[in-house]
């Protein structure tokens, strides 16, 4: 399965993210920024911009947003209504997979937009939920809200929107319109194509 254009465009939003902090420490602005701080000092790390560091450098990025992303949740809103109908099993492999997904397009998006800032516009928390909003700043500029949610103590991404328009919205619209062509066993083979048979391994948060 193809991401289109503007998942990619979406993907400059979402990337600048990386491990996360005790909520009970820091708010999700703070851990955000905390996030970022920690992305770009690895992407400036000299030695780890030579081409022969390049899978040490991904592997790196990738272990911090992993915590930084809540992937399961992602997962279940993408897949929508079709989630409930999903067997345990295929439920952790349906996150695994979109995980993969997901790192397989963004980890190569960041160190191509690793020059753009972020500015920090304005934080809206209601008790475990909040909305960190945001400016991405290149040659244009985009507005980027990150959705974020408490869980086990910890702040976490569970959807991110770039001017106006979500990710999980995106991919819930090109899933469900593959189940409504196919199959459920089609898109499987699908994502297991698009990430070249790799799943993730889920994190339970």
């Amino acid at each position: 399965m193809r991401c289109s254009g503007w998942l990619l465009a979406v993907v400059t939003g979402i990337i600048l993210l990386a491990s996360a902090h005790d909520v009970h420490a820091t708010s999700p602005t703070e851990t955000l920024q905390g996030n970022v701080n920690q992305v770009l000092e690895l992407l400036r790390d000299p030695g780890l911009a030579k081409p022969e560091a390049t899978s040490v450098r991904r592997a790196a990025v990738r272990q911090v947003v992993d915590g930084a992303l809540d992937f399961p949740a992602m997962a279940e809103r993408a897949l929508g209504r079709y989630w409930d109908a999903r067997t345990p099993a295929e439920r952790v492999e349906f996150v695994g997979l979109f995980s993969a997904l997901l790192e397989t397009v963004y980890v190569g998006e960041i160190e191509r937009n690793a020059d753009q800032s972020i500015t920090y516009l304005k934080e809206l928390t209601t008790g475990d939920a909040a909305t960190v909003q945001t400016k991405i700043a290149g040659k244009t500029e985009t507005r980027v809200d990150y959705r974020m949610h408490e869980r086990n103590g910890r702040w976490l991404v569970y959807d991110v929107a770039v001017g106006g328009l979500s990710i999980v919205d995106n991919f819930r619209s090109q899933l469900q319109r593959i189940l409504r062509d196919s199959s459920y066993p089609s898109l499987i083979e699908k994502l297991r194509e698009a990430t070249g048979g790799l799943a993730a391994t889920p994190d339970p948060r």
